[in-house]
């Protein structure tokens, strides 16, 4: 894990939590790419009961709430990488007794949709290369129609409701995509 030192990350804040919010906390990272092009990504990590963290990552000041996710930036391949590797990065040092569960959606550009997305297969690609012993100490289930994804490591005492938790956090998915569409006739 040499890439590791490559990569620094700064928390910024604990956002405050607001009425309805499901998480327990919501915290604010910054990575800035420190070659060229000048790149500020904003890291956010929802933790919910049970040691489940949903991480999701957009370009600091481009987007609102409802789009700042689905931006496609066009970043060169190193720019991603360094990305993927700063959100790993606060992933693993959480997750130092293997008792946590990433969870991520892959987000579709906007006004688009499609199962196993672009993201979602650079995502998993990612995370067969870079995290410790992925594919032989990693459980690790998709719901490619939907472009979410969750694992944890073979020994997290917490499987069992880490499971139920995707399957809500699928159904939340769903509602958000269809709500969507909605909008969009």
């Amino acid at each position: 894990m040499d890439w590791i030192d490559n990569v620094s990350v700064i928390k910024l804040m604990n956002i405050p939590l607001k009425e309805g919010d499901s998480f327990l906390k919501k915290e604010m990272y910054r990575y800035v790419f420190p070659g060229k092009p000048k790149v500020t990504t904003i890291i956010e990590l929802e933790h919910y009961e049970v040691n489940v963290i949903v991480l999701s990552f957009y370009r600091d000041g481009v987007g609102t709430d409802k789009t700042r996710y689905r931006i496609r930036q066009n970043y060169p391949p190193i720019v991603v990488l360094r990305i993927f590797q700063a959100c790993l990065k606060i992933f693993i040092n959480i997750n130092k007794d293997n008792n946590y569960t990433l969870v991520f959606n892959a987000a579709d550009d906007q006004n688009s949709y499609i199962p196993y997305n672009k993201r979602m297969s650079a995502y998993h690609s990612f995370l067969e290369k870079y995290y410790p012993n992925y594919t032989e100490e990693c459980n690790f289930y998709g719901y490619m129609s939907l472009n979410t994804f969750y694992f944890h490591h073979s020994s997290n005492p917490h499987h069992e409701t880490s499971k139920k938790f995707f399957t809500w956090y699928c159904e939340k998915v769903k509602d958000q995509l269809n709500s969507s569409h909605e909008e969009s006739k």
